[in-house]
């Protein structure tokens, strides 16, 4: 999680103070209250982040936990499967020899080895609705991650919006980075987990600044060097469709 040292509010210094004849009035300017305000609510949108990336990782690990029961459950019912059809076909065999028993004997031991086979089958048969009952539940897990580092992510848009108040533009713009942060990683949560994602994040160059550096060579000439830095801006919207 990276760390926000972005200055907030000013530090207010009561260096004076003032006499009235009654009562002291004790109410901050509006100002003031205006700063502290963005303050708090700057403090409760780092929070905000803090769980969001939190939920975020929940929900990055139910969501390999679900993948990888997937994987068990495709290798794990291509083995079921075969050995149901072995049993199948042994099954078939049985009833031929059954039918076809000369003796007793030879009847009872047909009959013997197709309720061994109806067992082995229904065992397998078990077992291949338990590790489905088992990916489901782990289905559910990722579901219930995924829903509440949504609903994460949704309050933490909230708390940075409301803490853009009274902010520079430097601030604003670093706010903004963090919120790209943030909503890149949602959408590659949904995108894992659902196949895409309604969150669009749209980068737009916003300024670019000229810089030159000049070095002085060993033989005393000089060399220039010219770059440009760009910044942008992240336009983050929802769209349901």
């Amino acid at each position: 999680m990276r760390k926000w040292t972005y200055l907030v509010a000013t530090l207010l210094m009561a260096g004076t103070t003032a006499t009235f004849t009654g009562c002291i009035d004790t109410d901050e300017p509006e100002g003031i209250a205006e700063l502290r305000g963005a303050k708090s609510d700057f403090i409760k949108a780092q929070a905000a982040v803090e769980l969001v990336e939190a939920e975020l990782r929940k929900a990055q690990v139910a969501e390999q936990e679900l993948v990888n029961a997937g994987l068990a459950l495709q290798n794990k019912s291509a083995e079921i499967d075969l050995q149901l059809h072995e049993l199948d076909i042994q099954l078939k065999q049985l009833l031929i020899e059954k039918e076809e028993a000369a003796t007793a004997q030879a009847k009872a031991e047909a009959e013997a080895a197709i309720a061994k086979a109806e067992a082995d089958k229904t065992k397998w048969e078990n077992e291949k609705a338990l590790i489905v009952e088992q990916y489901k539940e782990k289905m559910l897990l990722a579901e219930t991650a995924t829903a509440k580092a949504q609903e994460a992510y949704k309050q933490a848009m909230e708390q940075i919006e409301a803490s853009k108040l009274l902010l520079t533009d430097e601030e604003q713009a670093r706010l903004n980075g963090v919120q790209a942060q943030v909503a890149y990683a949602k959408q590659a949560m949904d995108k894992a987990m659902y196949g895409y994602s309604t969150t669009v994040i749209k980068r737009i160059l916003s300024s670019e600044v000229a810089n030159s550096t000049t070095t002085t060579n060993p033989d005393e000439s000089t060399e220039t060097n010219s770059s440009t830095t760009k910044y942008y801006v992240y336009l983050i919207t929802e769209d349901p469709t």
